[in-house]
């Protein structure tokens, strides 16, 4: 049973432990800060890091495994732990294992790294008992000089912090560009140890440090240091829109923080390195019965100072990835107007009245263009995303905002709509026959009718076009091929519509107005979003970022593109 305890008899970090014969120690920074300076006081620790949280929850999940499975990995054995919280401070760290070497029976215990990339610590002369989990910054900093080689970047510039894994990474980034004749490094600028902090000496370093990216020619900056100093960073570039090409060390590449920055896109583009990574078996599973009840004082505490945010964590990444493959936040404006659309099939049914007849084809016209504006600005999305190419002066840079696309264009089919229905709307009208008295409806203007849907018809054209060059792209959910099939599907329905309704009188006309609008409809429904839908109940699988990371790895090698990893 898992105790918790302040770390030292001070309640600066979080500490748990469950006896065994063998003993692992951990040291994890939990919390990124302290608040250490040079006045009296008590310390205490900010800023909770979920990731260091669960891989401490990993670590425990392990060890019970290997405790529990039958039959018995270690018989007669029993595994237990020491887990420490660093709070990102070298001094707790040193501290916490000072602490576990005491407690250890043998004079020499082994150290295992899952993060400590430091090129130092493969020198076995000097850590003959270091042992890790993850390659060495030697490797990073080869594959980010491959990576300027692949793109054919000519300048770059390098951002890094004053410690040692700053230090070694841009001095082993500047050994490497100078031995390539074609690439220069325009400038290595070094932040402070206590960057992240909020003073006025950061504010200058911070302020300078902006000043000479914006006025730098550089095609990639490479941010060579930790989360924090990268967050303030970001903040500053979306402030000034500075738009450029950003390097990621495995440091951030995942950041959480930084991704959900708001305005992140006014940054610019970044490229990540991250190590590869499997997913454990049964952790999830684990994760979840733990909120149930606790299993060790880290789960307390987090339970105990974020209880809202425990549903959350069980169910971050469940769903985004798809949900962002189909345009995230325009996906529900997409199923609203083809709600829309739905909806508006019933106006032509029964007895034509004016009313019906206003709001059938020409607000089918704006809920129709609304939904292949967020299909098209989805579209744009994957196709800036992986089109490398690009220069920030791009004109699909420059559409890459799906608001605004998605604005201009439904604004578009509402200067048609709106003139058509204040000015010449469609009505009911009465014709008689000899033995009969046929009521259905005018179109108003046929020339406004035809501009309508020649608009859409030229929307689907597009999107068509994209989404058919888009299909040599890496897709691990078929985007583009599924809205290839439906923009056909619509083209074809659209084509024969015309010549049919002309040939037709009567009832048959609202008959097959309401046909073309429903498969339409279905068309999308069926082939954009009800796919998304199969993955997240019965493919979970595939709804999951190392997932895509994976596919989109296979893709290039497939096509043998050289992959970079670190």
């Amino acid at each position: 049973m898992a105790v918790f305890c302040p770390c030292s008899g001070e309640k600066v970090s979080l500490h748990a432990y469950s006896p065994g014969d063998i003993m692992i120690g951990g040291v994890f920074p939990i919390h990124r800060e302290i608040n250490r300076s040079t006045l009296p006081g008590q310390l205490s620790c900010s800023s909770y890091d979920i990731r260091s949280f669960l891989h401490t929850q990993v670590m425990i999940h392990g060890i019970r495994e290997i405790n529990q499975r039958t039959p018995r990995v270690l018989p007669n054995f029993t595994i237990g732990y020491d887990i420490y919280d660093t709070c990102g401070d070298v001094s707790l760290a040193i501290r916490a294992t000072l602490q576990l070497l005491r407690r250890q029976s043998e004079p020499q215990s082994c150290f295992i790294g899952y993060s400590a990339t430091s090129q130092l610590l493969s020198r076995k002369f000097k850590f003959p008992t270091f042992l890790r989990t993850i390659p060495s910054d030697e490797h990073q900093t080869k594959a980010i000089a491959e990576l300027v080689t692949k793109f054919n970047w000519k300048t770059v510039a390098i951002v890094a912090s004053d410690d040692e894994y700053g230090k070694y990474g841009s001095e082993n980034l500047e050994d490497l560009f100078s031995k390539m004749k074609d690439i220069c490094n325009e400038f290595i600028f070094i932040l402070p140890g206590n960057f992240s902090q909020n003073n006025s000496n950061n504010h200058t370093c911070l302020a300078d440090l902006i000043s000479k990216i914006n006025e730098s020619s550089a095609e990639a900056i490479i941010l060579f240091t930790k989360e924090s100093n990268v967050e303030v960073i970001m903040e500053a570039a979306i402030k000034r829109s500075l738009n450029r090409r950003w390097i990621a060390t495995d440091a951030w590449s995942t950041s959480m923080t930084v991704s959900a920055l708001a305005g992140i896109e006014m940054a610019g583009e970044v490229f990540g390195f991250v190590s590869k990574r499997n997913e454990v078996p049964g952790f999830k599973d684990y994760v979840i019965s733990m909120f149930n009840g606790t299993t060790n004082g880290l789960l307390e505490d987090y339970l105990t100072h974020y209880p809202l945010c425990s549903n959350q964590s069980v169910e971050n990444g469940e769903s985004t990835p798809v949900v962002k493959a189909v345009g995230g936040y325009l996906c529900l404006l997409e199923l609203f107007s083809l709600l829309a659309c739905f909806c508006l099939s019933f106006s032509f049914a029964g007895k034509p009245t004016n009313a019906s007849c206003m709001v059938g084809l020409p607000l089918f016209g704006i809920a129709f263009s609304l939904c292949i504006s967020c299909i098209l600005a989805n579209l744009l999305q994957i196709f800036v995303g992986f089109s490398f190419q690009l220069n920030k002066a791009s004109w699909a840079k420059r559409l890459h905002q799906p608001a605004a696309v998605v604005t201009i264009i439904t604004g578009i089919q509402l200067a048609l709509c709106v003139p058509w229905l204040c000015y010449y709307p469609p009505h009911a009208n009465e014709e008689i026959f000899r033995e009969s008295i046929l009521k259905q409806c005018e179109k108003g203007s046929y020339r406004l009718f035809i501009a309508m849907l020649a608009y859409n018809a030229f929307l689907a054209l597009i999107c068509f076009l994209f989404a058919f060059k888009g299909k040599q792209l890496p897709d691990l959910y078929n985007n583009a091929s599924l809205i290839t099939i439906s923009m056909l599907l619509f083209l074809i329905v659209w084509v024969f519509f015309i010549p049919i309704y002309i040939s037709l009188i009567g009832r048959y006309k609202s008959a097959i107005e309401s046909a073309a609008i429903l498969i339409s409809s279905y068309s999308i429904l069926g082939c954009h979003l009800a796919p998304k839908c199969y993955i997240m109940v019965f493919r979970k699988e595939l709804n999951d970022e190392n997932a895509i990371t994976e596919y989109i790895r296979k893709h290039y090698e497939q096509k043998g593109v050289a992959v970079v990893t670190s």
